[in-house]
């Protein structure tokens, strides 16, 4: 059965518990444990539930639609926000975005460090040596700054060597495997959802500034 599990605070002592079956048939969500929202099918899912917390906090649940990556995910928020580590959450966003650039670079360096030593005639004809390694470093590089530095144009830059990739391999290479091309492809367009987390981090962490020096003002 399908589980997803969150903590509503820092010290992770109020679990939150997503559980269903396939197609979101008999989906229950359980806090410290305790049943509080339940959904019979992927309809009731998709109209969501709420459940007041305590006094401050209202949990909302409901599978949206992602028109960009055409997939349904499960959106969890307490008052509004997003809970850590769930499919809105920016920071969990942002960390899927460096964490691709990061699977990339690994898949680049072993197979081009495996062609270079043992001129393996597949990988050779695959176009991977030397130059996989060159991609694989730099593929690093660019995870590094997203992650440190939240740099847009990093990603911006990332995603643009990918899609040239799918160009470049269909034009002089048509004969390679369509699969791996539409996996570029689809890890691109998981790459635009970084833009919109790394904006609502910057924004977040401005206001929360702002509250702070405002703060220490009075």
């Amino acid at each position: 059965m399908p589980r997803q599990k969150f903590y509503l605070d820092t010290e992770k002592k109020e679990q939150l518990v997503v559980e269903f079956k396939p197609f979101f048939k008999n989906a229950k969500v359980t806090l410290n444990g305790n049943e509080i929202l339940q959904f019979q099918d992927k309809k009731d899912v998709k109209s969501g539930g709420e459940y007041q917390i305590d006094n401050d906090r209202k949990l909302s649940i409901q599978l949206v639609r992602n028109k960009l990556m055409g997939t349904d995910e499960l959106v969890v928020l307490v008052n509004n926000e997003p809970v850590k580590g769930s499919s809105s959450d920016p920071y969990y966003e942002l960390k899927t975005a460096y964490s691709i650039l990061f699977l990339l670079a690994g898949l680049n360096i072993f197979f081009g460090i495996i062609a270079e030593v043992t001129s393996m005639e597949i990988l050779v004809n695959l176009g991977l040596g030397i130059g996989s390694i060159i991609v694989g470093a730099f593929y690093v590089a660019l995870g590094y700054v997203i992650k440190v530095k939240r740099s847009m144009i990093a990603l911006g830059v990332s995603i643009f060597f990918i899609l040239l990739d799918v160009v470049l391999t269909i034009y002089f290479m048509p004969g390679k495997s369509i699969g791996g091309l539409i996996f570029k492809a689809f890890l691109s367009i998981s790459l635009f959802r970084g833009f919109g987390a790394i904006k609502k981090i910057k924004q977040k962490e401005a206001e929360e500034s702002n509250e702070e020096s405002m703060h220490l003002n009075h």
